[in-house]
């Protein structure tokens, strides 16, 4: 695959990858018609992809690949249909080796001025070290 960035963009996704590991939360907006049609590197890293591009052409149901409840993502979709907007959206998912890992969603639908919806924002967090500390301290 060719890829062609400016010098600034580069730079930009190199300083990116050095700051991966203490990266705690990514924002992706997403084409609301096609919700893995671009990524962030970083969302990649999350789900266990080397690339972004190994993500868009690896996930192909979000539902049923991601998810471990497919049930969460349809809960999720009519959320944000509903209400525009989702706030700390809980759920575990499945990394692309099958690891499970938890990950808080806020996501926001932008609208252009007759209310067609353009695309989503949002923030995705792995949670998964908070939720195994508050189940080892409820265990103990």
């Amino acid at each position: 695959m060719l890829g062609w960035f400016p010098g600034h963009m580069n730079k930009a996704r190199r300083q990116i990858k050095d700051a991966l590991p203490e990266i705690d939360v990514v924002i992706e907006v997403l084409d609301a018609r096609l919700p893995y049609s671009s990524a962030n590197p970083m969302l990649a890293e999350i789900y266990g992809f080397d690339s972004p591009e190994e993500l868009i052409a690896g996930m192909d149901d979000i539902s049923g690949q991601l998810y471990v409840d497919p049930r969460r993502r349809e809960e999720f979709v009519s959320l944000l249909r509903n209400s525009g907007t989702i706030h700390d959206f809980v759920s575990q998912v499945r990394r692309q080796n099958g690891d499970l890992i938890w990950i808080s969603e806020n996501v926001r639908a932008v609208r252009n001025r007759d209310h067609e919806l353009l695309y989503y924002e949002g923030t995705v967090i792995d949670i998964t070290q908070q939720k195994e500390t508050g189940q080892a301290l409820r265990d103990s």
